[in-house]
């Protein structure tokens, strides 16, 4: 008997995406259909493949209420509880199916979170039954929201399967020179500029002459970090966005990846570059730490706003041998592993039984 899963989403990344898609291709007797806002211009990532249905609610004809009952769920997933049209929906079926709320907000203890916690143990269980949150940070906040340790998973973001290296790849240390790589939107908050600013002061040191940094994205400040690297005279290159087969080709061409944002809560990307058996610097405040970084094991963390510390953990990064580097790297590998479209399909299947 064919079973329908309802997705609701605000903007659906390609990562999720294609965790829908593995869902599809490894349960047959399963159809998913998605309900979301288009790509933003930022990040226009490709949405489409046979498998999956999805339609954008800028072009919806019908209420999502009509859209949803038409597709008879056996499933509604969620993602987060700002939708008021996505709140009536979920609060008709929670007595009837499992729906599922995601959440990858950071517990950080802010009065603004205290007094929701307050609040939220007696209306959030009017819409959903599960909550679904990427790592350890988030299920603390889970927890406090109200949620059974039964009622809760990990693993809710996964990178896409094409971010990996085989077995009998191995990163080429070979090249004229070493690369520092940062890849996402070009926003304050992910301090592209810090990044770029601390490595231009680090490159005027002879010892790191054989560094480059590269970053890829798109965002308002791209035409200031442009600025910014023509002033380098090539230490540091400036691309746009990447879809996930070329991104692959920079994540293996890498030295390490630099992630340094104030309010990142989780970073898909941090994963895709363990993955590819990246070094990798973040800041304490990233949801992704401690899950996929152990500081001195596979990486640095830095103290977020601390841009002292940043360059100091960036310049021992640039200063490691290549054994230490290499060393980091499988370590990545290794870590990563522990998150997979693989156990994202195992979580979906458990919330059906």
């Amino acid at each position: 008997m064919q079973k329908n899963l309802v997705v609701l989403y605000t903007r659906m990344p390609r990562y999720f995406f294609e965790c829908l898609t593995y869902f599809v291709r490894s349960n047959p007797n399963y159809s998913v259909f998605c309900l979301c806002n288009k790509p933003s211009e930022d990040a226009p990532f490709s949405l489409s493949n046979e498998e999956i249905s999805i339609e954008f609610l800028e072009t919806l004809d019908r209420s999502v209420g009509e859209w949803v009952d038409d597709k008879s769920p056996s499933l509604i997933f969620a993602a987060g509880w700002t939708n008021s049209d996505y709140l009536s929906v979920c609060k008709r079926f929670v007595r009837q199916i499992p729906v599922i709320v995601g959440m990858d907000n950071l517990w950080n203890g802010a009065l603004k979170q205290r007094v929701f916690c307050l609040f939220s143990r007696f209306f959030l269980k009017k819409y959903f039954n599960h909550i679904w949150v990427p790592g350890s940070k988030h299920e603390r906040y889970a927890r406090k929201l109200g949620f059974s340790a039964n009622a809760i998973r990990r693993g809710l973001y996964s990178c896409e399967s094409i971010y990996t290296l085989d077995e009998d790849e191995i990163k080429n240390s070979s090249n004229e020179y070493k690369e520092v790589l940062f890849v996402g939107r070009f926003v304050d908050y992910k301090r592209p500029r810090l990044l770029a600013e601390t490595f231009m002061e680090l490159i005027k040191e002879p010892e790191f002459k054989d560094w480059r940094l590269k970053m890829i994205g798109n965002g308002p400040l791209k035409n200031s970090l442009m600025q910014m690297a023509d002033e380098t005279k090539g230490f540091i290159s400036v691309f746009d966005f990447q879809q996930s087969t070329d991104l692959k080709t920079s994540f293996a061409r890498a030295s390490v990846f630099c992630l340094p944002s104030s309010n990142e809560h989780w970073g898909v990307v941090v994963h895709e570059a363990a993955s590819m058996g990246l070094p990798i610097i973040i800041s304490d405040s990233c949801g992704s730490y401690p899950d996929l970084l152990e500081d001195g094991l596979n990486g640095l963390v830095f103290r977020d706003k601390d841009e002292l510390d940043f360059k100091k953990k960036l310049r021992k990064m640039l200063s490691m041998s290549e054994a230490d580097l290499s060393r980091m790297s499988k370590n990545s590998k290794a870590i990563a592993q522990s998150i997979s479209v693989e156990n994202w399909n195992k979580t979906m299947l458990g919330f059906l039984r």
